[in-house]
């Protein structure tokens, strides 16, 4: 394979702060690669609604991430991850990856 695909997944029961934290954490991520020492490939779509967009009484949205699946890409989507879940404003908001 030339590539990976790596899917950042927000679920909330309010719609708009499942989007919002989508947002979010694409903003964090931005600031974090500004600052990355390691370089990477990298492309991002999204924020998406995900199917129908509610399944089971939750608002779902997505980044799609286009990268290679490195040691360096999942630490730093690790990270993402656990600064993503200290936020307080979106206690409420379910996040995970999935790659490929």
């Amino acid at each position: 394979p030339f590539c990976d695909i790596c899917s950042i997944n927000f679920s909330s029961p309010v719609e708009s702060d499942s989007y919002k934290a989508s947002l979010s954490f694409l903003k964090l991520m931005r600031d974090e690669l500004s600052g990355c020492k390691d370089k990477f490939p990298l492309r991002v779509l999204g924020p998406a609604k995900v199917g129908a967009g509610r399944i089971n009484n939750r608002y779902k949205y997505a980044l799609t991430l286009k990268c290679r699946n490195t040691k360096v890409f999942r630490e730093f989507i690790s990270s993402l991850l656990i600064k993503a879940s200290k936020d307080r404003n979106y206690s409420n908001v379910r996040v995970h990856a999935d790659i490929d």
